[in-house]
Order: structure tokens, then C-alpha cells, then sequence
């Protein structure tokens, strides 16, 4: 993680990492993601691109699993009205620094 000059209240950080990684890494990601994660991955055409949305879905299950404390595969996305994706039922670290309780639908 990179910390942020100035932010240190809010415990932003970035990750930057790439979207290559050798195949033992990529297999460990892809454990961690759900069915609807492997099938939507498996539908973009450019393999290429299928690989990086897999190696990216997975470091952000791994990232988050630090934060909130449990394991990668048991974060739960749910979408907003408009699209915009957050954690069910589990603790929420936001980038303005604060923290909420997210509630999934149904």
C-alpha cells in the first residue's frame, strides 16, 4: 500500500498492482471468486482482457478480506440503483475515511 501525504486521518491508501501475474497466483485468485464473477469474465471475448478482470476482481476480494477480517471468498458484492457495487452485510471502509454498515436487499 502507498500511503497518501495528508491523509493519514483517513486511511486512504492505493494499491497498485499488475494485472499480470504468473499462473499459481492467478489460480489462487480465482478461487476466491463466485460463480457470477468466473461467468461474467468468461464472457468478454479478448482472453487477455478475461484474465485481467479475474487477477483484478481477486486482489480486490483479497484487499477488502484484510480490512474487513474475514476471507476473500466470503466478501459479498451487492449493486446500488445505479450500478455502483458495496460490501453486504459487512462493515464498509470508505474513501472519505469513515466507516458504515451496508445492508444487502433480500
Amino acid at each position: 500500500m502507498i500511503p497518501v501525504p495528508g491523509h493519514e486521518a483517513s486511511r486512504l491508501r492505493f494499491r497498485l498492482i499488475s494485472l499480470e501475474q504468473p499462473e499459481a497466483d492467478r489460480e489462487r485468485l480465482l478461487s476466491s471468486l463466485t460463480e457470477e464473477e468466473l461467468r461474467r469474465g468468461d464472457r468478454l471475448i479478448d482472453r487477455v482482457k478475461a484474465q485481467r478482470f479475474f487477477v483484478g476482481r481477486g486482489v480486490l476480494r483479497q484487499t477488502l478480506a484484510g480490512m474487513v477480517g474475514v476471507e476473500p471468498g466470503e466478501i459479498r458484492f451487492s449493486e446500488g440503483e445505479f450500478g455502483k457495487p458495496y460490501l453486504s452485510h459487512q462493515p464498509v471502509v470508505s474513501a472519505a475515511g469513515g466507516q458504515s454498515w451496508s445492508r444487502g436487499r433480500g
